[in-house]
Formats: C-alpha cells, sequence, structure tokens
C-alpha cells in the first residue's frame, strides 16, 4: 500500500470512507444479479465496512477469504437445489399453438 500511496497518480487516502466503497463494490461484484448472498452474509460481512482500510494497511486478506468462504457455500447450495429440479421431471399442461 506504501507504493500505491506514493506512486499512484492520484494516490485516494485509505481510511473509513475508503473502506466503505471498496466493501459495497466488492461484494456487489462478487453477487451481481443479487443471487448467493443471504441477508445474513451481508449482515455477517457488515463488520469489515470500516475495517477494508484496516487490512490494507496492515496486509491481511481475512475480509476476502471470508467472504469467498461464503460464497462458495451459498454456490453450493445453489447447485444442491438446482439439481434437484434439474432431476425431476417437468410437465408443461397448456398446449401452445404456434
Amino acid at each position: 500500500m506504501n507504493r500505491i500511496a506514493k506512486e499512484h497518480a492520484e494516490p485516494k487516502r485509505i481510511d473509513d470512507a475508503f473502506s466503505a466503497i471498496v466493501w459495497k463494490k466488492f461484494l456487489d461484484q462478487q453477487d451481481l444479479n443479487k443471487l448467493n448472498f443471504l441477508q445474513e452474509d451481508i449482515d455477517r460481512l457488515r463488520s469489515w465496512e470500516l475495517r477494508v482500510d484496516d487490512e490494507l494497511n496492515h496486509p491481511s486478506t481475512a475480509f476476502f477469504r471470508e467472504a469467498n468462504a461464503i460464497l462458495r457455500n451459498r454456490m453450493q447450495e445453489s447447485v444442491k437445489i438446482f439439481g434437484r429440479y434439474c432431476q425431476s421431471r417437468w410437465t408443461f399442461p397448456l398446449k401452445i399453438i404456434i
């Protein structure tokens, strides 16, 4: 982070405001269509909202590892759910005339 702060063309202040922006953008990009994270996951990760700057200033990846673990778990749950739907027989009761 020191190198970025010193050499970036327009360095940003790495503080709680920056943390909140990075936290939101990261979660939005990880779940673009809002299909994976549940509200309880967002609430759990909210404790990191103002601490991402601390992670960057004291190199750690704890937030990203926790968010990734939650997302991986939710995606595995989704695969199981969709797998059940794909295995069941689908019926289409309406006759479609073209």
